[in-house]
């Protein structure tokens, strides 16, 4: 069953009426991408729009690609100008599809989707987009995650209405002062999430390019196996009670400290029962007093990453260069190949857990990124 979109946009509503923070650089309308796609005008018609410094609001999505055959559709040399013309929303896969009826019914008309909002066979064209994805996904008004997919030829929108197959009951524990409550499913299932796993329990998120997507993201929409979750800045919301969030993030990855809008950094919550819970820092600039703060984060982002696949081995640096400029302008250092020049001598002492040397060279042999696979 289809998460109700009507909760979804309550828990939006909060968001906007309650989080200064989240909605901080919302409030004019950011600057839209260098395309997007018209979402908003016909029911089964898009079209490719070139936004020559429009502004509005708009969702971007975060999803596998995945081998699908036949090739879905995508914007080309070729195609460009077709997509200008128009396109009907059956040429799209079921992820992507989704994705469009998600972003409608919250009320948006634009939405950004990197394999039809770059021309993906003209190198310069990704080389520009590419170092504009710090600015992308910062400026989404909504990063929709299509977590449960392993590529756009699944849909992401079959997802049951959890909300009122919860049952509460009453736990007792060995201390006679001590009562609690928990929550089980009408049909008695229960989600079972190791909370040390290192790998994700979604498939998106054991692919490299997505984590810089859901880090830069100031609030995302994650559409899971069994659920549905709004996260952003200032809390987090689940339509199913049962499944703890904490556990679900430290076991899908989302535990990395996660950068945000003007120095303001996430990290785990001191109070949190696991990682995964954020509370904000405000750091209007990065201080020397900050620096070891953002240069920890730094390493656990790392170690996520090294973790997830590539499906070009050439993509190491680029998947991961909304993350670099972001960093880079907070630390006022230099990235080298993945490690900060300031801090040279402690970069390069990583230590891996058997990854191998890359059979193609892109970077360095200090560099962790001349790797393949897990680092410690």
């Amino acid at each position: 069953m289809r998460a109700s979109f009507p909760r979804i946009r309550s828990w939006i509503a909060h968001c906007n009426r309650n989080h200064n923070g989240c909605i901080e650089a919302q409030r004019l309308g950011p600057l839209l991408p260098t395309r997007v796609v018209v979402i908003g005008d016909a029911p089964d018609q898009l079209y490719l729009m070139a936004s020559e410094g429009a502004r509005g609001h708009y969702a971007a999505m975060s999803y596998a690609w995945g081998k699908v055959s036949p090739e879905p559709i995508t914007t080309t040399r070729h195609t460009w100008t077709k997509h200008l013309h128009g396109f009907s929303i059956s040429e799209l896969p079921p992820s992507l599809r989704d994705g469009v009826l998600t972003a409608r019914n919250l009320g948006l008309r634009y939405l950004w989707i990197d394999r039809l909002c770059i021309i993906q066979d003209s190198i310069a064209d990704k080389e520009t987009e590419m170092a504009n994805m710090q600015q992308i996904y910062q400026n989404a008004y909504l990063t929709i995650v299509a977590a449960c997919a392993s590529s756009s030829a699944e849909s992401f929108l079959n997802i049951r209405d959890a909300h009122s197959s919860v049952i509460t009951l009453p736990v007792f524990c060995l201390n006679p002062d001590s009562v609690g409550r928990d929550r089980i499913r009408e049909d008695g299932s229960v989600q079972l999430w190791h909370k040390d796993s290192s790998q994700g329990c979604e498939p998106l998120y054991e692919r490299a390019w997505t984590l810089q997507e859901t880090f830069l993201a100031p609030r995302l929409l994650i559409y899971s196996r069994d659920c549905c979750f709004f996260k952003c800045l200032g809390g987090h919301q689940c339509d199913d009670p049962a499944i703890d969030w904490n556990t679900y993030c430290a076991k899908a990855g989302l535990n990395s400290t996660r950068m945000m809008h003007q120095g303001k950094l996430t990290r785990p919550s001191l109070s949190a029962q696991a990682p995964g819970i954020h509370s904000i820092i405000n750091s209007t600039s990065m201080q020397a007093n900050k620096l070891p703060e953002h240069f920890r984060a730094w390493k656990r982002i790392v170690r996520d990453y090294s973790m997830r696949a590539l499906s070009d081995p050439m993509d190491k640096l680029p998947a991961l260069s909304g993350v670099v400029s972001y960093m880079q302008s907070e630390m006022k250092d230099e990235c080298l190949a993945g490690l900060w020049r300031r801090h040279l001598l402690r970069e390069v002492t990583w230590m891996s857990k058997g990854a191998t040397r890359s059979e193609v060279w892109r970077a360095p042999s200090w560099s962790w990124m001349s790797l393949d696979g897990p680092l410690s």
